[in-house]
């Protein structure tokens, strides 16, 4: 993937107060890496901080937004996505708002239109929550 000035409204289908992705920073067949700056007028932060549930809400609009990457590509409309399961979430902590988060997401199987997944979250060097998470696209 090429770097460009490409909104990230582009590739998922949330749009503002709901978008939990700043950037698609990298993307391959296998995996992609996004960005996203905590702030306080975020739907999802109290007391200054993400709530576990933006967490993953961010995890699952970095994994649509490869989908949408690679639908994009292929001159296709945007799906709308669907969080099917998340398992095995850890959290070491939440992130304040000030920090800008960065996830990989690792692609594994799709089956019957469920995307299989492995997601990492970074603030920093830091690793601050990784999951596992089947999201479903309608076709």
């Amino acid at each position: 993937m090429e770097k460009s000035s490409v909104q990230i409204t582009e590739f998922i289908p949330q749009r503002k107060p709901f978008v939990f992705v700043d950037a698609l920073l990298n993307c391959t067949p296998g995996s992609a890496e996004t960005s996203f700056a905590v702030t306080d007028t975020n739907v999802l932060v109290r007391n200054g901080v993400l709530t576990t549930s933006g967490l993953i809400e961010h995890i699952a609009q970095s994994c649509v937004a490869k989908t949408g990457f690679d639908a994009r590509a292929e001159n296709k409309a945007v799906s709308i996505g669907y969080i099917g399961n998340v398992k095995n979430l850890s959290v070491s902590r939440n992130p304040k708002v000030g920090e800008t988060l960065h996830t990989t997401v690792l692609f594994g199987e799709k089956i019957g239109g469920i995307q299989l997944c492995e997601a990492t979250v970074r603030c920093g060097d830091e690793v601050i929550a990784h999951t596992s998470i089947r999201t479903a696209q309608e076709e």
